[in-house]
């Protein structure tokens, strides 16, 4: 079955308001967060970014044109996502391609362009676990973010990553121009 690739990313996320701490403003207090698996590495998402969880069942379309960081389309109930390689964007140096074959899951992304348009963008996870609420002061808070920029902070209670999806929609904007 042919899929229709979704339209091009254009434009970076609606970045959320930053406070002059660093955090965003939705994490000032206690925040949910799905947590996932990607590649062995535990990452919680946002739920104020999070669309819908899909089980992956006969892999991806390939879409022409994209890059490495796109592992191709999902068609799902909610029409098609383009879906990310999780694992090659957050961990490059540590990256195995067999990854690609052990995805089980992808997770949307709800965020938008600049004119409003949602991006239909989803991450590969191997493993979706239940939602957890994460107290502001349980986060490391990262300040400077060169190294890796996706990387909001680090959750003490639940060991993992916490994703900062407005920079991941930056790093995309760039690798879907490229």
């Amino acid at each position: 079955q042919a899929i229709s690739p979704p339209p091009p990313i254009t434009h970076t996320a609606q970045p959320a308001a930053i406070l002059p701490s660093g955090r965003p403003a939705w994490a000032t207090k206690t925040f949910d967060s799905l947590l996932v698996d990607v590649a062995g590495l535990k990452l919680a998402i946002p739920l104020v970014v999070l669309g819908h969880i899909f089980q992956v069942q006969e892999g991806f379309a390939h879409l022409p044109g994209q890059g490495p960081l796109f592992l191709g389309a999902l068609t799902t109930p909610r029409g098609s996502l383009r879906v990310i390689n999780t694992a090659l964007l957050v961990m490059p140096e540590r990256y195995d391609p067999a990854f690609t074959h052990q995805v089980q899951f992808v997770v949307s992304l709800a965020i938008e362009s600049a004119q409003g348009q949602p991006w239909q963008l989803a991450l590969a996870v191997n493993r979706v676990a239940q939602p957890v609420s994460i107290a502001s002061e349980d986060v490391v808070w990262r300040g400077e973010r060169s190294k890796r920029p996706w990387l909001l902070g680090t959750v003490k209670s639940q060991m993992c990553a916490l994703l900062d999806v407005s920079v991941l929609g930056e790093i995309l904007a760039g690798a879907a121009s490229a």
